[in-house]
């Protein structure tokens, strides 16, 4: 109407003030822990359906930004190398790394790709007997053979293998 009495009634600046984001769609939770170690959980909106579509795949490409990052320290913190022996979880049997690709993944000699948490460090190996160590063993064996079982020199040359191997 020409008087604009109802102008009066219609925006005030209370009504502009009380906007709330509920007639906003909620397009996610952020959970994320601040430098204190306190769990924090943020709820993001949004006004229009392009921006939800433009901020979910900013949001999925930074996120798996980060989780790439933090499986690659994860990986460099173990210790593992391209050529690390581990003992594949999922096939119960021991493999080589042969490659270690962005995000942390590990590629095995068999082509099958891990995770971290997939694999496990196998035990230090043990020292292995060398092939000149193998002959001198199977020459002092030969020369035992002529010998007595408590003969002097038998037991000293049992002594020194095992002096050698134990000091290995």
């Amino acid at each position: 109407d020409r008087n604009r009495s109802h102008w009066s009634t219609s925006k005030t600046p209370s009504y502009t003030k009380s906007v709330s984001w509920q007639h906003h769609r909620r397009i996610g939770l952020i959970t994320f822990t601040d430098k204190n170690g306190t769990k924090q959980v943020e709820q993001v909106y949004s006004c229009t359906s392009l921006a939800a579509n433009t901020f979910g795949k900013r949001f999925t490409t930074w996120l798996e930004e980060i989780f790439q990052k933090h499986n690659e320290e994860k990986v460099a913190d173990s210790g593992f190398e391209v050529g690390s022996r581990v003992w594949d979880k999922l096939m119960y049997t021991l493999r080589t790394i042969s490659e270690i690709r962005a995000g942390g993944v590990l590629v095995l000699d068999n082509g099958a790709q891990r995770t971290l948490d997939e694999v496990q460090k196998t035990a230090p190996e043990t020292n292995q007997v060398e092939p000149k160590e193998i002959s001198s063993l199977q020459e002092l064996l030969n020369a035992s053979k002529n010998l007595e079982p408590t003969s002097p020199e038998l037991i000293a040359a049992l002594n020194e293998a095992l002096s050698t191997a134990i000091k290995r």
